[in-house]
């Protein structure tokens, strides 16, 4: 849980510092406003993402995940069916939000 708690502050932390360049164009930035927002946001967050993907792909061997040689199509759909079923409702909650 650590490991993403800091990847998300720092994301959150890079977005915080992008804003006011971006929306009011301080040094070499142009004033953007609202769509410099967005740039300063989906810029952090998909940094962000980025990096958790990388540091999941490093350790995957830490998380337990196995890769067999050969997958049945059963076990695989039964496993996205049980990702799906647990994060839907987070899903939701942050498209509510």
């Amino acid at each position: 849980t650590r490991s993403p708690m800091r990847v998300l502050s720092a994301a959150f932390l890079l977005n915080a510092c992008l804003d006011p360049l971006v929306i009011f164009g301080v040094g070499p930035w142009p004033g953007l406003g609202v769509s410099g927002a967005a740039i300063a946001s989906v810029t952090a967050r998909g940094g962000g993402s980025l990096v958790l993907g990388w540091l999941l792909w490093r350790r995957h061997d830490q998380l337990g995940i196995r890769w067999p040689a050969r997958l049945a199509f059963r076990t695989v759909r039964r496993t996205w069916l049980a990702l799906l079923r647990i994060g839907i409702t987070s899903g939701d909650a942050g498209l509510l939000f």
